[in-house]
């Protein structure tokens, strides 16, 4: 079976986690913390004109959660949050967790798989940008162009979930390190993984808050809480693990390029399939491959494609399919639940062989024959 993802794991990288091992360091602290803080900061700071600060945690959620917690203090006003109506459904959870803000959902674009903008911008012009905010999230790592809608909006509160998007770029500029906070995950389908893991990007200013946050809302004297916090801290194992998975993104950013690249050059001339379009000024982050069918129908297709021991899944479900998300207002569902439909996810990690990709394609060639 060629599964959909599996993290690229080789020797040198392991190597730290054994270091970590040896130093006896196993828990929240250690070296490898420290030093994976370090590199992701500097990754994703913008020169001297905005000095980011990259705080680990356990899991991508704990850090979106962490976003939000860090938006009801800095702008205590804002309680409602638009959101997208078609992505993974941690990325609206954190923001219910504390029973503060009401979601209202705009349908997706059927070339972006993102926000539809006319729809985003309509509903913006008719709400109060002082109580409320955007979340953007990159489906699948094509990257929402964030410094487009900071100019357009001027005042808006942006925060992004950019749990999918390590190594996307909008207007040259990471993805994740213009808005006023992001949230990364080190999952192990993701382009840097970790096994479990995330981080929370933000202002340097903000980083003492977050680290308070993160380590049960401990005050300056040791054992003493003067804030509901949580234990959402990474393992030095984990970090290690991160350490060397950094020490080799850009062989693992080129990998994934590879993967895309042939995907695009073996899939784009059948009529029938369409791509993720990009956003102006974009990059895409190539963290997974999908395809969109103009007479596609997926549970067919995932049927179709495991009997040639392929796994593939399906594009994010649209928010009112969820039990306790019913409630939240959205005036049109149409086009996520078309993508959900159509959308096939297909393999994507670093190390898919050529071969294995000719596979695929050849499947997907048969597939789309069998429904003429």
């Amino acid at each position: 079976m060629i599964p959909v993802y599996k993290p690229y794991l080789n020797d040198e990288i392991l190597s730290y986690a054994h270091s970590a091992l040896d130093s006896t360091w196993i828990s929240s602290k250690g070296q490898y913390i420290i030093e994976v803080e370090n590199i992701l900061s500097s990754i994703y700071s913008v020169n001297d004109a905005r000095i980011n600060s990259v705080l680990t945690m356990n899991n991508g959620t704990a850090a979106m959660h962490l976003v939000a917690r860090l938006l009801s203090k800095e702008y205590p006003n804002i309680t409602k949050i638009i959101v997208p109506n078609n992505v993974y459904v941690a990325a609206w959870n954190a923001f219910l967790f504390d029973k503060k803000y009401s979601l209202q959902a705009i349908d997706a674009d059927a070339n972006t798989w993102n926000y539809n903008l006319d729809q985003l911008y309509e509903t913006l012009a008719s709400s109060n940008l002082e109580t409320t905010a955007l979340l953007v999230v990159h489906n699948l790592g094509n990257i929402v162009n964030v410094p487009k809608i900071q100019r357009d909006w001027k005042g808006l509160v942006i925060v992004e979930d950019n749990c999918e998007g390590f190594g996307g770029t909008y207007e040259g500029y990471q993805s994740g390190s213009l808005s006023f906070a992001s949230a990364l995950s080190f999952f192990g389908n993701k382009n840097i993984t970790c096994g479990e893991g995330g981080a929370v990007v933000a202002q340097n200013y903000h980083a003492g808050y977050l680290y308070k946050l993160r380590s049960q809302g401990q005050s300056e004297t040791r054992f003493v809480h003067d804030e509901l916090g949580y234990n959402y801290r990474m393992t030095n194992i984990q970090a290690a693990i991160l350490y060397g998975q950094l020490a080799v993104k850009n062989v693992i950013l080129e990998k994934k390029k590879l993967v895309f690249n042939l995907y695009h050059k073996l899939i784009s001339n059948i009529s029938e399939v369409k791509f993720q379009k990009l956003d102006n000024n974009t990059q895409h982050s190539n963290w997974m491959f999908g395809i969109k069918l103009n007479n596609g129908n997926y549970n067919e297709a995932e049927q179709f494609f495991g009997s040639n021991y392929i796994e593939v899944r399906p594009m994010f479900y649209p928010i009112h399919t969820h039990n306790h998300l019913q409630s939240v207002p959205c005036e049109h569902s149409n086009i996520a639940e078309q993508l959900n439909n159509q959308c096939i996810v297909l393999p994507s990690y670093p190390e898919l062989q050529e071969h294995e990709i000719c596979h695929i394609v050849n499947t997907l060639k048969q597939y789309i024959y069998s429904k003429k």
